[in-house]
């Protein structure tokens, strides 16, 4: 099975692309500020995956996926 991924950065960007993630986003939080990079999204197969740091909730996950679409969109 194959899922989706989203790239996150400690580098700070402001541009239509990313946005900041907290840790009332995350399952685990993270060691730095970091941004969510949404036009770096690829998909990997489950199996591949050793370790999962953490997870965005709930309302992060939608905020990544109306940006996503945004970004057809244009």
């Amino acid at each position: 099975m194959d899922v989706i991924l989203a790239q996150i950065s400690s580098t700070s960007r402001s541009d239509d692309f990313s946005f900041v993630i907290d840790e009332n986003m995350l399952t685990v939080s993270l060691r730095k500020d970091s941004q969510v990079r949404v036009h770096k999204i690829f998909v990997i197969e489950k199996r591949l995956i050793k370790k999962v740091i953490s997870q965005l909730k709930k309302p992060a996950k939608k905020e990544l996926l109306t940006k996503v679409k945004e970004l057809f969109d244009n």
